[in-house]
């Protein structure tokens, strides 16, 4: 199963986050996994990771899974509905939390 990319990742972002220029090849942005007065997100669009000053780093599946506050399968059904069928997240079907 191919897994998503960089254009599907800038796609999945600006879900979450607004609108993203498609110059940029990073973000940075008030991270909406809690409540966030600065700017303490970082995006790569490349590869999908992220990181927050406060909250922590993880890629694209896990950002999914805090942001629905969701099993790791559910987020991975989540993103294949934004992005569509046939993705795969490597970590899905290892977790449940």
């Amino acid at each position: 199963m191919p897994t998503p990319t960089p254009d599907q990742i800038r796609h999945f972002y600006s879900v979450r986050l607004g609108h993203i220029p498609s110059h940029w090849s990073a973000v940075v942005a008030r991270c909406p996994l809690h409540p966030d007065t600065g700017w303490s997100l970082s995006v790569d669009l490349g590869t999908g990771t992220w990181r927050c000053k406060v909250c922590g780093s993880g890629g694209i599946l896990e950002f999914e899974q805090r942001f629905a506050k969701c099993t790791a399968r559910a987020a991975g059904d989540n993103l294949r509905t934004i992005l569509g069928q046939g993705l795969s997240f490597s970590s899905e079907e290892h977790s449940n939390a």
